[in-house]
């Protein structure tokens, strides 16, 4: 990958969210590296550096998938709705104003 992409595991933020908002999880997020500020990053003691969740600005997300250990139709439907919560991010509901 070139060196301008980060790969991260993570949480896709929006600047239209409110305080109260949840954030999912994603399992894998490619982001601008270069531009893209980290809103947060989530530590967690049994995991190295590469292990560590950000909170990355939704206009610099490139692209976002899940893993799974299983491939199967419950897995697959979970994966397929848990990525459909980004649905608000490119049907263009996040206006600049």
């Amino acid at each position: 990958m070139p060196k301008r992409f980060g790969v991260t595991s993570g949480f896709v933020v929006s600047q239209a969210q409110r305080g109260d908002a949840v954030f999912p999880h994603y399992d894998v997020i490619v982001y601008d590296e270069l531009d893209a500020p980290v809103l947060w990053v989530d530590d967690h003691p049994d995991a190295s550096s590469a292990g560590t969740s950000r909170g990355i600005p939704v206009q610099y997300v490139r692209a976002v998938m899940e893993v799974k250990s299983t491939f199967d139709s419950d897995e697959t439907k979970a994966a397929m709705e848990h990525l459909r919560e980004l649905a608000p991010f490119y049907a263009g509901l996040d206006s600049p104003r």
